[in-house]
């Protein structure tokens, strides 16, 4: 796994890195699940395209359901933003915890009530 980025800022902007680096997780984690990869890493004038938009989309939510949860990736009509793009890769780092404590981080994206590292929410 690439350590994703879990700190997007609104004026941080989205590259061929970012994309690559989310693409190969994701890819990872479909692996994990016996899922048929949905990406393809991009080339830097095609990043922005509705295909690669919907590819990371679908590509979050087949994890999510192999995993076992019932919340899903809001398809959008725009990009993603900071919140989405912190959202999707938060999912991945808690998704690639050993098993057991991925459920449970999972917790800190989908509100079951689990924080990251441990705890409640206050």
């Amino acid at each position: 796994m690439i350590t994703p980025k879990t700190d997007w800022k609104l004026t941080d902007y989205y590259n061929v890195e970012d994309h690559n680096r989310i693409v190969s997780n994701l890819n990872e984690l479909l692996s994990r699940y016996n899922l048929t990869p949905l990406l393809s890493a991009g080339e830097v004038g095609e990043l922005l395209t509705e295909e690669h938009l919907l590819g990371i989309v679908r590509s979050c939510n087949a994890v999510l359901e192999a995993a076992g949860y019932k919340t899903t990736i809001q398809r959008r009509n725009t990009w993603f933003d900071a919140d989405d793009l912190n959202k999707i890769e938060s999912t991945i780092l808690a998704l690639n915890q050993p098993v057991g404590k991925a459920e449970y981080s999972a917790g800190l994206v989908y509100d079951t009530g689990a924080v990251y590292g441990g705890g409640a929410h206050g």
